[in-house]
């Protein structure tokens, strides 16, 4: 099917899709089994954790993946999905460059913690870009995950951004 494909990226922010799509996008990826460098933009999708559990056996069949972004901001998949998430990396034995945008997903330190432990186990892993903002990570998950990527022997270049920045709009409606 896409055997010389090298690169791919998706963008598909903001659609209205099911589990039953994004199994069968998770599918064609598979397929592509020269697969070097993936971008997959799910921003604002409620996948929810199922989803990502659809995802998650590609990445074992794309065994030439070294580079892959992926955009799951507001996807609601709480610790269920970021654990699954973690899990699926573990297989990523070739990644070498992974950045992650899992901001607002109602991620815990539980979450975060399974989230680490898969990373961990990317051995060929050097840059990382972990963009966890408006999570429920706490100090922790922050501590926690910290302690788990110390771990990666290769890592060179680390990003993460664990910041939570409040909805004062929310807070002050939920006040009145």
């Amino acid at each position: 099917m896409c055997s010389n494909l090298l690169n791919l990226t998706v963008d598909l922010e903001g659609n209205q899709i099911d589990a039953q799509i994004i199994s069968n996008l998770g599918s064609a990826i598979s397929k592509c089994c020269n697969l070097s460098s993936l971008t997959l933009n799910l921003r604002w999708i409620k996948i929810g954790s199922l989803c990502i559990l659809n995802l998650g056996p590609w990445l074992a069949n794309c065994t030439q993946l070294s580079t892959l972004v992926l955009q799951f901001t507001g996807s609601q998949f709480g610790d269920k999905g970021s654990s699954i998430l973690g899990f699926a990396l573990a297989k990523g034995t070739q990644l070498q460059n992974l950045s992650l945008f899992l901001e607002s997903n109602q991620i815990t330190a539980y979450g975060a913690s399974d989230l680490g432990s898969g990373l961990v186990m990317c051995s060929k892993l050097s840059f990382l870009h972990l963009n966890l903002r408006n999570n429920l990570i706490g100090d922790l998950g922050a501590n926690n995950l910290g302690f788990t990527l110390s771990k990666c022997a290769k890592l060179s270049n680390l990003t993460i951004d664990i910041s939570f920045l409040l909805n004062l709009n929310y807070l002050n409606k939920r006040q009145i």
